[in-house]
């Protein structure tokens, strides 16, 4: 009874499974012989007698998965839920269908009984299909037992790429600290086995060693640190660079962080963003815009001066938010620095970086730069700044500039400009402007404040009040109530 319910379970999925790659196939053909009747009249019928045999299989396939749904459905009010256990099912993993055998280590995997870890460790070491074992080493990583920990450990050392991940990969799932000196001898192992990529060129991190980083980030995220700094050096432009840092972006670790940055050689300017994104000071300063410590405040300053655009514009990000208001005149700098070499350039949807340095502004809402992005839209010839400067002007509203974006809308003869600065004033009523639809031009509120007229140089913020700390009331202890007399007995005279 035990094995006729583990085993007709596992089978009815396969049989479920089967019939939906015949039903599949009977898609393509059906496919197939209706194009193949557009091109010529015999062309369907061609593929009539394929199709009627896939329909006699998949009517074969639903009648056996019907009467195995039956007997399970039998089996199992016979038996009961207690009777489907692991012994049920290890059988199957000396089957000669790997797909059965890896769907009976899924289950297996689900049960976690300790009677399975033998027959699950013989099938990780010498099952013929990889993606066997690979599902077998999935499962022994979910056993917290000692031995499984012996045999995944003896795993490393494996000559298969495919079993030192899992093993890694279950080593990391444990969480123990005891194991991170393993999985460190199992980084530098294919840490020298990789290949550094050529210049100019962005390399993928070897999987095995990617996983081994993983790993050791699980297991102790502080010691962990020098590592991924190792690899990152190495293949700054690997996607799962940026998750790696997102794990060691503690704020513990941000000494380490400033002193690894501050020892990188300076990068290369580069043609195009998308090869800038791939240096280290790219993924640094990625790492210190999501900690907004002021402890990277001189390093994120040194990159804000870069030659590079893209590394500024992320430079600028990073500053603003962990600098905040300290950052303003510098990133401002920058700003107008990007701008002036814009000047030259010809019409492009290309910022070179300045949309970036221009939404990190747009990010502080401070009315002071509206009167910068005022100033960069009467000289500015590109479109990509163009439209992030009027997407500032309505985050960081300034009224006093409301004069001034309403004499450069009626001024311009760019099209694309004239409508972004019309949904700035139509939208933003603190510039002081409503549309007038009948004289087909803007006229000024009359409960608009009158604007205070504010020089272009930019002043410094003043600092801000310190709030009154709250008063904390002490508690008073109640006084203590008396209890009442007890009620006195009637005297009767």
């Amino acid at each position: 009874m035990k094995a006729l319910t583990g085993i007709a379970l596992v089978v009815a999925a396969l049989a479920l499974a089967a019939a939906v790659a015949i039903g599949l196939r009977l898609h393509n053909a059906e496919r197939r012989g209706a194009a193949e009747a557009g091109r010529s009249a015999g062309g369907a019928e061609a593929l009539a007698p394929q199709i009627e045999s896939l329909r006699g299989e998949i009517a074969a396939l639903r009648e056996t998965t019907k009467r195995l749904e039956a007997r399970v459905e039998e089996a199992t009010s016979r038996a009961g839920p207690a009777e489907f256990s692991a012994e049920t099912l290890l059988p199957l993993l000396e089957h000669m269908d790997p797909q059965l055998r890896r769907s009976a280590i899924g289950i297996l995997k689900g049960l976690r009984d300790p009677i399975s870890v033998e027959a699950l460790t013989r099938t990780a070491e010498f099952d013929v299909d990889p993606n066997v074992r690979k599902a077998a080493i999935e499962a022994l990583a979910g056993f917290a037992h000692e031995a499984v920990r012996k045999i995944l450990l003896g795993m490393l050392e494996s000559p298969e790429d495919a079993t030192r991940q899992m093993a890694a990969e279950g080593l990391g799932k444990l969480r123990d600290p005891e194991l991170f000196e393993p999985l460190a001898a199992l980084f530098e192992r294919e840490f020298a086995r990789a290949r550094p990529p050529r210049p100019g060129y962005s390399h993928s991190v070897p999987s095995t060693l990617r996983v081994a980083l993983k790993a050791l980030s699980d297991t102790d995220v502080k010691k962990s640190v020098p590592y991924v700094l190792r690899t990152l050096k190495m293949f700054p432009g690997d996607y799962s660079m940026e998750q790696l840092m997102n794990a060691i972006a503690l704020p513990e670790n941000v000494p380490a962080l400033v002193a690894f940055a501050g020892k990188l050689p300076p990068a290369p300017v580069r043609r195009g963003s998308s090869s800038s994104r791939s240096s280290p000071h790219y993924r640094m300063l990625q790492t210190f815009e999501r900690l907004r410590d002021k402890r990277a405040v001189a390093y994120i300053e040194t990159q804000l001066g870069s030659a590079d655009t893209s590394l500024r514009s992320q430079a600028a990000r990073a500053l603003v938010a962990c600098a905040g208001d300290a950052a303003f005149e510098k990133v401002i700098a920058a700003l107008r620095r990007t701008a002036k070499e814009l000047e030259g350039k010809p019409e492009s949807s290309s910022s070179y970086g300045a949309s970036g340095i221009v939404s990190a502004l747009t990010r502080t809402q401070d009315p002071r730069a509206c009167s910068v992005f005022v100033d960069l839209l009467v000289t500015c010839r590109n479109k990509s700044v163009r439209n992030s400067l009027t997407s500032g002007l309505q985050n960081c509203v300034d009224p006093a500039q409301g004069e001034r974006i309403y004499a450069l809308w009626k001024r311009t003869k760019n099209e694309t400009l004239k409508r972004s600065l019309r949904q700035v004033l139509q939208y933003k009523r603190e510039y002081g402007y409503i549309w007038d639809e009948a004289a087909n031009d803007f006229k000024r509120r009359e409960d608009a404040p009158a604007p205070v007229p504010r020089p272009h140089v930019l002043a410094p913020r003043p600092a801000p009040v310190p709030k009154p700390e709250p008063v904390v009331p002490v508690p008073v202890a109640p006084k203590p109530v008396a209890p009442e007399p007890p009620p006195r007995p009637d005297v009767v005279f």
